[in-house]
């Protein structure tokens, strides 16, 4: 990557985590437009689950994503992911019950996950959503089905840094950042 590279990609973070932050500076807005339109939809994504922040509506996104009602599943973090990708107009996938969206949408795996991708944990299969690589083998995600309370009986939407190598795999929207 040469040092134009570097600075674009340093502005486009940057931009991201305001944005994510829900920072609306002059700064900000200078730096929106070297943003290239992937990288506005990545934080579109980000920015969507950031709002949902902490207090969930799981029946929204399984009703959003499963398009069907009565009983939903109790688990919602892969529900609250696919949400995020179908309101900021990534996709107009459906969950599908036993599999997912993740091969739906044929998401190819990445060693080097952006904002906006997916997190997978095989411990519970477990979705969450990339908000930020840290750049230091560490990630920032969003994750549903976080810890349960009396405020939030079905969980809140967590923000954890995690090491890069303590998730399963992770999977790039590039295919939908048309």
């Amino acid at each position: 990557m040469n040092t134009k590279q570097r600075l674009a990609l340093a502005a486009t973070v940057t931009a991201v985590v305001a944005i994510v932050a829900g920072r609306n500076s002059s700064s900000v807005k200078k730096l929106l437009p070297t943003m290239s339109s992937k990288a506005m939809k990545r934080a579109s994504v980000v920015r969507i689950v950031a709002d949902e922040r902490p207090a969930p509506d799981p029946a929204k996104y399984w009703a959003e994503i499963l398009q069907r009602s009565g009983q939903y599943p109790p688990h919602w973090c892969g529900a609250l992911v696919l949400y995020a990708l179908r309101k900021a107009g990534l996709t107009t996938a459906l969950w599908r019950v036993g599999s997912g969206f993740i091969y739906e949408l044929k998401l190819p795996r990445t060693n080097d996950p952006q904002p906006g991708d997916v997190a997978y944990f095989n411990k519970f299969q477990h979705h969450a959503l990339v908000a930020e690589n840290l750049g230091d083998g560490t990630i920032v995600t969003y994750d549903g089905n976080g810890i349960r309370s009396a405020q939030f009986p079905q969980g809140e939407i967590g923000r954890h840094v995690r090491r890069k190598q303590d998730v399963t795999a992770f999977f790039s929207i590039d295919p939908l950042l048309k």
